[in-house]
């Protein structure tokens, strides 16, 4: 792969990082061993109670610089202890609806940034005179808190007061917060409100980092998480200076790994100002990936941004069995061996960062909408995909056998994309759930990317019929957006599949389907990934092999991964089936399918149901789906 016009420049190594949680200095030293023993650079080390352990990080300090690890502090701003002893003596959060979360503190109260960050930072900063530490980090996810981030700004009366009195708007100061969100609307001042916000964030930020820059000017400061918003933006213009570039530790990579969407990010963070004063840095989650796809994940990763760092190396320390977010999908040393590849490709691109070429196997890219652009960016696969006469001659034969397609009920952003035909019909329905007033918008692209037809549909307008123009022909492409609700879709008359992908994975509210997918020649395994939002709720992943074998059964409870090796291929593609189904005795809401790094992540879908079965052994069949 290319490296992106925003890729990190030649003269910063890109950052090979490893997060797990402090641990007895015994335990330390083997732990800091492996890691250098396997090509890490950095340690990421977290500790979740509020009080600093100022006996023990000095001597972590000496052990990591023992094994020529860069050693960063982790804190929480806003974590289950944090909240513990700080309730009761901050400003609370308001959400746009007026609702007061008090265990979530207002992002303005400087307090609580006092107490919370610059304390503690202040006492590790200190430790950093006598023993190297090289930078601090907090986390910004608030594990204690009432939600998770800042989305939206907040609406309390200090921070209401604030914008009223320093922007001198004519509002009235004197507003329940359940008003303010619709005065603000009312007004188009919401962008305004939040870029206030921002910048009072950068402020109390700024005051932070001179304050630390001045007991060590070398200390680096960075933080876990990223969206990019007001309360983010205002994170790295208030931490970041030329002198000392802010480290932005991003998880949207966490189970997604390398898309696109990265590319746009590190732009959103790094920006084009020069000198820069952000590094990113993007994360992986450990246990969503499967030994093999690590070497090609991380290095892209890493070479398209500025370094990478792995959640949570904690499940390498132990051969045990392991449990929720610690599980792993193979030995210690299967990621161990992987992990060394993958470093030592990037010490040998950091030493010719402009030049060098790696042999590992390049990330299959999917499609990803460029907003700033407005444009859909569909991969060459896709057009290998529509031109390959064995696939037309199975998607012509199925033009008829939509209906299954058509009572799908489809949540969230879903992409179609289809071969045009002169007078083929398209119907999207907007169908509203529960109390959600989120609308479903759609757009129509052509086969450049280009939108030919937009709109929105509600609860008063809910349905829209399109007809193909005479003279349009060649790919189409439908993306639908419909928040919380949900969509319907009918195509007729035209060859139509739905993505599946990293970027566009398919989410389906309480609807059994089946799909095939196809993998081309010199596919060695066919990897899907699935997920349920909640583990009251739960269905089947079920997967049949061209010759009818069943090869995998897995029940999706939350996130799952499927690895399936594939035989060795002739010239031909292969047509696998997958089941998407309830559980037995479990309900069955949001299901998200998606084949990750995989040519083809396109599923056909037809009325067709192959015969799939229940089965109570690998490659046996038993009790039949209904």
């Amino acid at each position: 792969m290319e490296r992106s016009r925003n890729a990190p420049s030649s003269s910063f190594s890109p950052m090979r990082a490893a997060f797990w949680g402090i641990s007895p200095l015994d335990e330390a030293e083997r732990q800091l061993q492996l890691l250098q023993a396997h090509g890490f650079d950095t340690a990421l080390v977290n500790d979740s109670g509020y009080q600093v352990k100022v006996q023990l990080w000095p001597e972590w300090a000496k052990l990591a610089e023992r094994y020529q690890l860069r050693l960063f502090p982790i804190h929480s701003f806003a974590g289950t202890d944090e909240i513990r002893v700080f309730q009761g003596k901050f400003s609370p959060y308001v959400d746009r609806h007026g609702r007061v979360l008090a265990k979530t503190p207002c992002p303005l109260d400087r307090s609580y940034w006092d107490l919370s960050i610059r304390r503690r930072l202040t006492q590790l900063a200190q430790i950093s005179l006598t023993t190297r530490v090289d930078g601090l980090l907090f986390d910004t996810e608030m594990y204690g808190g009432n939600i998770s981030i800042y989305r939206e700004p907040c609406f309390c009366d200090h921070c209401w007061g604030k914008f009223m009195r320093d922007t001198s708007s004519s509002l009235p100061l004197k507003t329940t917060k359940e008003q303010r969100f619709a005065l603000l609307n009312q007004q188009n001042l919401l962008l305004s409100y939040a870029l206030f916000q921002e910048q009072q964030v950068q402020r109390i930020l700024s005051s932070i980092e001179q304050h630390l820059h001045r007991i060590n000017p070398h200390l680096l400061l960075g933080f876990l998480a990223y969206r990019d918003t007001w309360f983010y933006r205002g994170l790295i213009q208030g931490l970041g200076t030329p002198a000392s570039p802010v480290l932005v530790f991003s998880e949207t990579s966490y189970i997604r790994g390398y898309t696109p969407f990265v590319s746009q990010e590190h732009a959103t963070i790094v920006g084009s100002a020069s000198p820069v004063i952000a590094r990113h840095i993007a994360g992986l989650w450990l246990g969503r990936f499967f030994p093999e796809d690590l070497p090609s994940q991380a290095y892209t990763l890493a070479t398209q941004t500025d370094g990478y760092w792995l959640f949570t190396v904690h499940s390498l320390w132990t051969d045990s069995p392991l449990s929720g977010p610690y599980t792993l999908h193979d030995e210690p040393a299967a990621y161990w061996a992987t992990l060394n590849t993958a470093n030592a490709e990037l010490q040998r691109f950091s030493q010719a960062p402009e030049t060098y070429q790696s042999a590992l196997r390049p990330i299959h890219l999917s499609s990803f909408y460029d907003a700033a652009r407005k444009q859909l960016v569909t991969p060459p696969s896709l057009s290998r995909f529509f031109t390959e006469p064995q696939i037309t001659r199975l998607l012509e034969a199925t033009v008829a056998l939509h209906q299954t397609m058509s009572d799908l009920m489809y949540r969230g952003t879903t992409l179609f994309h289809g071969l045009a035909r002169p007078g083929a019909t398209l119907r999207i329905t907007h169908v509203p759930l529960g109390d959600y007033s989120d609308p479903t918008s759609y757009q129509l692209f052509d086969e450049t990317g280009s939108v030919f037809r937009q709109g929105e549909l509600d609860a008063q307008h809910r349905t829209v019929d399109f007809r193909m123009p005479l003279d349009l022909t060649g790919r189409i492409s439908l993306m639908t957006s419909s928040g919380a609700n949900l969509t319907q879709v009918t195509f007729s008359g035209m060859p139509v599949v739905v993505e599946a992908s990293s970027t566009f994975p398919l989410a389906t509210f309480e609807t059994r389907y089946t799909a095939k997918v196809l993998s081309p020649p010199g596919a060695k395994r066919l990897k899907l990934r699935a997920y349920c939002s909640s583990s009251e709720e739960s269905a089947m992943l079920i997967v049949q092999s061209p010759d009818g074998k069943i090869e995998e059964s897995a029940e999706i409870v939350e996130y799952t991964e499927v690895n399936i090796p594939l035989p060795p291929q002739t010239e031909a593609l292969r047509g696998w089936n997958i089941l998407v189904t309830p559980a037995l005795s479990k309900p069955l809401e949001d299901v998200q399918l998606s084949l990750y790094d995989e040519e083809f992540p396109y599923l056909i879908i037809s009325d067709e149901y192959p015969p799939i079965h229940r089965f109570t052994q690998k490659g046996t069949y038993g009790e039949q789906y209904h």
